[in-house]
């Protein structure tokens, strides 16, 4: 047993749900904020960090020699930290100050393949773009709040 629709009913129902996917298709793509930008710079280098970190924590002093420090500077160059695309999933319903944002993030970091990754930002005056957590693709294109 189902729910049938039929005539005015199922037309209603068909117009609303196009217009719910298309409201949700306009409110995800691609991103040119700035200071969103920069706050998934200083994640990435977050995570540069801990990469060097733990190539530090193996090495000795007897380890240190130009090709292990060149490595370890080739892998500490920020330059090659390379953000190719972002693309924030906004709130369908957000009327608050401060906004929670699903980014979809395409980077590249120093002697890795291209990634690609959801996170989750919130946005306020007070305190600019900050990274929260790791999110997912259902939280990206179902994003509500």
């Amino acid at each position: 047993m189902g729910i049938r629709l039929k005539g005015k009913a199922a037309a209603v129902v068909l117009v609303v749900a196009l217009g719910a996917i298309g409201y949700r298709g306009a409110t995800l793509g691609e991103s040119d904020d700035p200071q969103l930008r920069r706050a998934i710079q200083g994640e990435l280098l977050n995570r540069l960090g801990g990469r060097i970190g733990e190539d530090l924590s193996g090495i000795t002093v007897d380890d240190i020699n130009s090709e292990t420090l060149g490595r370890l500077l080739g892998r500490a160059n920020l330059a090659e930290i390379e953000v190719h695309s972002m693309k924030a999933a906004h709130p369908i319903l957000s009327w608050a100050s401060e906004e929670e944002v699903v980014v979809l993030v395409e980077f590249s970091l120093p002697e890795a393949e291209r990634d690609k990754e959801y996170w989750l930002f919130d946005h306020s005056a007070a305190s600019g773009w900050r990274y929260r957590r790791p999110a997912n693709a259902i939280s990206y294109y179902l994003s509500v709040i």
